[in-house]
């Protein structure tokens, strides 16, 4: 090692021909240059051979070599002098370039194990930044999931509140539009299972539960748990509405259908009672107690038929003269009741009093007889009395010589 360093600080020494040869070209031209070919191919191969400081010696050769008073002798004197120049700075230039290398050589292994420790340090470093900064990086992404999860939990549970709000609203809405429909009654609709659908509709709808309050202190799951049971409350909302309505529209249905089966009845019985009262006045002419109650009568079955007469007639009028048509007919069969009782009565009053009659007139007559009788059994005093025979008696139907032919009629009557 020390022998490559001297060899690359001293300079090759000029050959004998390139001395001679440079001692010609100074004698021609002394007076342009002092400084010789041979110096400046020494400071060219020092250069070349990249000495510590190259430049010094170059500079301290020049500055040697220029003397422009200097004879001819004077450039062999400079080239001398300049190589032992030359020759001293390579040597000081080797001694520092040992004790330089020595000193290299003395610190090259602490130096290599400390630049070995800081480059393991440095890895180690690098290491431990890339892993801290992927964790934070992980971490700062997790945060960033998780308040956009957070974000969106409570942004869900917030809107599915607001649509319970909204459905409820609506039902409440439904439940006072359908309040008439409510109160119904069973005796009111043509099916009364209707009734009770709605009943159980609106029972139903009032016993919903309230909205979960989302509050910004809740856990993103738990956000999530009040949206689901709110969006959940909020299709049960919507369904309890349009069951209302429907069960509210069946019960109107169904009491328009009871009012028109209502009204076509009244009207059909109203026809036929009108016929039954027109068939009654015919049957009771004379043969009532009180004629006023068939005047009453008739006029009912007038009116009936004035208003039957008319395209769809109100049914209040309707009713009416069915309950007009039914007291009058009722009035006129109790007329005829009454008529049929007071007949009878004087019926059995005249057969009384005929019978009374004859009564007395049969009395009259067997008083009459009697005593004509009596003197016809008397017995005749010149004749014995003797036992008359049976076909010698009288008869009692035979009219003795003191009766009328009227008097026997009397008593056959009898």
């Amino acid at each position: 090692m020390k022998q490559e360093n001297s060899s690359l600080l001293t300079p090759p020494a000029p050959s004998p021909d390139d001395i001679a040869r440079e001692r010609v070209a100074n004698a021609e031209t002394v007076t342009m240059t002092p400084v010789s070919s041979a110096a400046v191919v020494a400071g060219t191969a020092a250069i070349n051979a990249k000495v510590t400081a190259p430049g010094a010696a170059k500079t301290t050769a020049t500055r040697t070599i220029h003397t422009p008073e200097s004879d001819l002798a004077g450039p062999q004197d400079a080239v001398g002098s300049l190589q032992e120049e030359l020759v001293d700075k390579s040597s000081q230039q080797t001694s520092v370039g040992y004790h330089h290398h020595d000193e290299e050589a003395s610190d090259s292994e602490p130096s290599r194990g400390s630049k070995t420790r800081s480059r393991v340090i440095v890895v180690i470093f690098l290491i431990i930044t890339v892993i801290a900064a992927g964790a934070g990086v992980y971490y700062l992404s997790g945060m960033v999931r998780t308040n956009r999860n957070r974000s969106n939990a409570y942004s869900n549970c917030t809107k599915a509140y607001s649509q319970v709000k909204e459905n409820a609203e609506t039902l409440e809405t439904t439940l006072k539009t359908t309040a008439a429909q409510q109160k119904i009654g069973t005796d009111q609709v043509a099916d009364v299972m209707t009734v009770e659908k709605l009943k159980t509709a609106v029972s139903k709808a009032k016993a919903l539960d309230k909205p979960a309050v989302c509050k910004t202190s809740m856990s993103t799951s738990a956000l999530n748990r009040t949206a689901e049971t709110n969006q959940a409350l909020a299709t049960q909302l919507v369904n309890a509405s349009a069951t209302v309505k429907a069960a509210a529209n069946d019960v109107k249905t169904s009491a328009k259908t009871k009012k028109t089966n209502d009204y076509n009845t009244a009207v059909d019985t109203l026809k036929t009672t009108t016929s039954e009262a027109t068939t009654l006045l015919s049957n009771s002419q004379g043969v009532v107690a009180d004629d006023n109650t068939r005047t009453t009568l008739q006029s009912a079955v007038d009116a009936a038929n004035a208003l039957l007469q008319k395209n769809k007639p109100a049914l209040a009028d309707v009713q009416k003269a069915q309950t007009d048509l039914q007291t009058a007919s009722d009035a006129v069969n109790d007329s005829m009741e009454a008529y049929k009782t007071q007949r009878a009565a004087a019926d059995a009053a005249a057969a009384a009093s005929a019978a009374a009659a004859a009564q007395a007139q049969n009395q009259a007559q067997g008083q009459t007889q009697q005593p004509t009788q009596s003197q016809s059994e008397q017995p005749n005093p010149t004749q014995s009395p003797t036992m008359q025979s049976p076909a010698s008696q009288p008869s009692e139907n035979t009219p003795s010589s003191g009766q009328t032919p009227s008097a026997t009629a009397t008593g056959n009557t009898k």
